[in-house]
């Protein structure tokens, strides 16, 4: 059911998260913003049809406290191989030709970056197995990885400062489709809602009385345009496999 509030849209989450967690949190303050992090961590993966979440997410730009990928579930999507979670090692491993071999060197070109950085990058690739040695110093790409988009939300999980958690949850909108500000109840109605809408982050109430996790205002769900390319893309959903959690 939505309706609107201060400038806000109201969507109240499908869940049934009251129910579940009032008992344990029915008249308790959050004191500390782990305390907030770990009760959404836990509450809000059958509001995006998960049963996993990343902590402290990051591919280089901000830190998010959660991240979650929709209707994402590991046991049907375990991996037959590491995830490629240097950055590097990506940007190579998607300029690499399949017939072509290729050495360190050449990384380095490919790369722009130090021989040391390219070496690193070569060796990673190397140990699980998305390069073969053919033979010494040169090789060739083995595996074909092919991009499965995920749907990562990013949630940025702040006690009352809504203005650095509006300006920690755009920077998320880098490597997600949706970011969300979550906040207590309390400190609702001090925000700037066309700061919002002007950033498309969304917003997640927490109430400290009954428990509920409200959804005020949602995200669209659109990447920042000149952000959405394959390499962002393919390196977030690595990152995110690498580092979900289940508990």
């Amino acid at each position: 059911m939505n309706k609107a509030m201060g400038g806000l849209t109201v969507s109240k989450s499908i869940t049934s998260i009251k129910h579940v967690v009032s008992t344990q949190t029915k008249g308790r303050k959050f004191s500390t913003e782990l305390q907030l992090v770990t009760y959404l961590a836990s509450s809000l993966k059958i509001e995006f049809q998960t049963d996993v979440f990343a902590r402290e997410f990051t591919t280089g730009y901000g830190i998010a406290d959660l991240v979650f990928a929709r209707s994402f579930n590991s046991k049907k999507n375990k991996l037959d191989r590491h995830p490629i979670n240097n950055y590097y090692s990506l940007l190579l491993y998607l300029s690499l030709s399949s017939s072509e071999s290729f050495t360190v060197r050449d990384a380095k070109t490919i790369l722009k970056t130090s021989p040391g950085i390219a070496g690193f990058a070569v060796r990673k690739l190397l140990n699980d197995g998305y390069i073969t040695t053919i033979r010494h110093g040169n090789y060739i790409k083995t595996a074909i990885v092919q991009p499965e988009p995920l749907k990562l939300v990013a949630i940025e999980a702040k006690l009352h400062d809504w203005r650095q958690g509006i300006l920690q949850a755009r920077r998320y909108k880098s490597f997600t489709d949706e970011s969300y500000l979550a906040i207590l109840s309390r400190y609702a109605k001090n925000i700037d809602p066309d700061l919002l809408r002007v950033h498309d982050i969304g917003l997640i109430i927490v109430d400290e009385d009954d428990g509920t996790i409200d959804f005020k205002r949602r995200s669209r769900g659109r990447r920042l345009k000149h952000l959405n390319n394959l390499e962002t893309t393919l390196y977030a959903n690595e990152i995110f496999r690498d580092s979900f959690r289940t508990v």
